[in-house]
C-alpha cells in the first residue's frame, strides 16, 4: 500500500480546481481541465518524432469506436493523473485503482456508456500511430487484436 502523505493530497487543475485524485468528487471533473489536460500532453511518453497529443489521440478514437463518447473519452482519466506507460502501468496495480475510479466519476458524470470494441479499437490506432510517429521498433510490441501481451 501507498502511504499518502496529507499535505500531498490533491492537484491544482489548468481551471484552478483543488482536485484530490485519492478522493475525487464527481463536481470538481471538469471538461475544461479534461481537454486542456490532454492537449497537453504528448503520446508515447514524449518518444515520438512529432508532438502528438493525447487529445488528437482521442479525437480519432472518436470516429471510429462504436461509441463516439467513449472513444472520445476513454483516456479521459489522465487529465488529473497522467498515463504511464503500460509495462510501467500494468505492474502498478494503485494507479489503475485511482484511474478507474476518476473514469468511472467521468463516466457517471456525461452519461457515457461504454462501448465494446474501445480497447481493440484503442490498440489498432495505438499501432497506427507508433508506425507513422516513431522509429522502427526494436522489437515486437506485441500488441494485437485488442490486447496488449507485454
Amino acid at each position: 500500500m501507498i502511504e499518502v502523505k496529507k499535505n500531498m493530497t490533491w492537484v491544482q487543475t489548468y481551471t484552478g480546481i483543488k482536485f484530490t485524485p485519492f478522493n475525487p468528487s464527481i463536481e470538481d471533473i471538469n471538461i475544461i481541465d479534461i481537454a486542456h489536460s490532454l492537449s497537453m500532453q504528448c503520446r508515447f511518453n514524449g518518444h515520438c518524432d512529432d508532438f502528438y497529443s493525447v487529445a488528437e489521440h482521442s479525437f480519432w478514437m472518436s470516429y471510429h469506436t462504436e461509441n463516439a463518447l467513449d472513444g472520445l473519452m476513454h483516456d479521459s482519466a489522465e487529465a488529473y493523473l497522467r498515463d504511464l506507460v503500460r509495462p510501467l502501468k500494468s505492474q502498478i496495480h494503485q494507479y489503475q485503482h485511482y484511474e478507474d475510479n476518476i473514469l468511472k466519476l467521468i463516466y457517471e458524470k456525461w452519461d457515457i456508456k461504454k462501448g465494446g470494441d474501445t480497447k481493440y479499437i484503442d490498440n489498432c490506432i495505438l499501432l497506427t500511430e507508433k508506425d507513422q510517429l516513431m522509429k522502427v521498433e526494436p522489437d515486437d510490441w506485441k500488441i494485437t487484436g485488442g490486447k496488449a501481451k507485454h
